[in-house]
């Protein structure tokens, strides 16, 4: 995969998350940690436990003491609130939000105790969210993949109710967002209904599908969804379970697990084993470097590697001013790499949201911290790079804050 620039129609990040949230029968203890976690983060934020602004701030979830929605300072390496979406009262987790062509951004699904149909369009310019077509299948912890024409294809996905006729609460239905009309219709399906999972665009327009989980386990099943015809056909599966997918600049796809990696060939259908992470890691990130090569960072430490798909090895780089896990990453159109939020262990040994971000820049291997985060992001958050170049981040903690920031 080339480096593209923010206007071209490609997914909003060329980064993919170390971990998913899957959903398996009943919502996993560390997803109810979660909520806590963010509930004590803003709690603690209004009740003035740490960092205490001067302002009250327990009307408002815009967060304390924080700039009024849509206001923005423009000073580099800075982060301002921006307003948020309804979403119908529901506690988010599991969503998707991608850049269209318009340079808009939709916001789909997701929930965190019942999947929710609702889905909103964030206007960069405005600073303001508007409600578009709902689902056709209330769904999360699904994917939304941007395709060539503009429309928007999200597959799979976790319903606790069954709907569509299926036994398993795991969705195999695909459904297409037309951003003309601001509609949704249905368009075949996967061959296995699956959650939690990777989709990649590939060069051809059709989209490789790995992994997930079903209502009772994880697998590492492949196949490969054709969005002209809405039909999947299964490739061979992958050895690895729980991993990023990265599409390379050669076409190929690298897929870590947090330590083994495989490439997978989609002209041939076959898989690759590829050198080994120089450390296990979990809940990290893998971008796409303007250079072909990829950078993994965090994940349970703060080391950081590079993977070089000419030799096939990785490489340590500079080291992040902390551990986390649970974060983002986004690609700017510097060529630098900015990493968003997460989680990290505090001193007394619990895991607190890390309310800071850091910019690594591939030409010098070191890392710097940017202007503190308004709100803490925890998984799962969401960061969008828009085509003016600045980053929404929304999300985590099961918590509705969005901001913005300016690189």
């Amino acid at each position: 995969m080339s480096f593209h620039t923010p206007d071209e129609h490609v997914p909003a990040a060329a980064s993919s998350l170390g971990f998913r949230l899957r959903r398996v029968k009943e919502p996993s203890l560390p997803s109810f940690m979660l909520l806590m976690v963010g509930l004590l983060a803003f709690l603690s934020g209004c009740l003035g436990l740490e960092h205490a602004p001067s302002d009250d701030c327990q009307s408002s979830l815009e967060g304390c003491g924080a700039p009024p929605a849509g206001e923005d300072s423009g000073t580099p390496q800075t982060w301002s609130s921006t307003s948020s979406p309804a979403m119908g009262g529901h506690f988010l987790d599991d969503y998707t939000t991608t850049l269209l062509p318009s340079g808009k951004v939709l916001i789909t699904g997701g929930d965190y105790l019942r999947a929710y149909a609702g889905c909103e369009v964030y206007d960069p310019k405005t600073g303001t969210w508007s409600p578009t077509g709902s689902l056709v299948t209330a769904r999360y912890s699904h994917t939304a993949t941007l395709l060539p024409s503009g429309k928007v294809l999200v597959l799979g996905g976790y319903n606790p109710d069954g709907v569509d006729g299926w036994d398993s609460p795991t969705l195999a239905t695909a459904e297409v967002y037309d951003p003309g009309t601001g509609t949704w219709s249905r368009t075949g399906s996967l061959a296995t209904g699956r959650s939690g999972h990777t989709a990649t665009l590939l060069p051809s327009g059709k989209v490789l599908v790995l992994g997930g989980a079903t209502d009772e386990e994880y697998f590492n099943k492949a196949e490969v969804y054709d969005p002209e015809t809405g039909t999947s056909s299964l490739t061979p599966n992958t050895s690895l379970e729980g991993y990023t997918a990265v599409l390379l600049r050669s076409g190929k796809v690298l897929v870590t697990d947090g330590k083994d990696a495989e490439v997978y060939d989609p002209g041939t259908g076959t898989w690759s084993r590829t050198g080994s992470l120089a450390m296990s890691r979990y809940a990290y990130t893998a971008t796409l470097l303007p250079s072909g090569k990829v950078l993994v960072a965090a994940g349970g430490t703060l080391t950081a590697e590079v993977y070089d798909p000419e030799t096939g090895t990785w490489s340590r780089t500079g080291s992040l001013a902390i551990g986390r896990d649970g974060h983002t990453a986004v690609l700017l159109p510097s060529g630098k790499v900015l990493v968003v939020g997460g989680g990290r262990s505090s001193v007394s040994g619990s895991l607190e949201s890390a309310q800071s971000a850091e910019v690594y820049d591939p030409e010098t291997g070191t890392w710097s911290p940017t202007g503190r985060l308004v709100h803490p992001h925890w998984a799962p958050h969401t960061t969008t790079l828009l085509s003016s170049g600045r980053v929404l981040v929304f999300g985590g903690n099961a918590l509705y804050w969005a901001e913005l920031y300016t690189p």
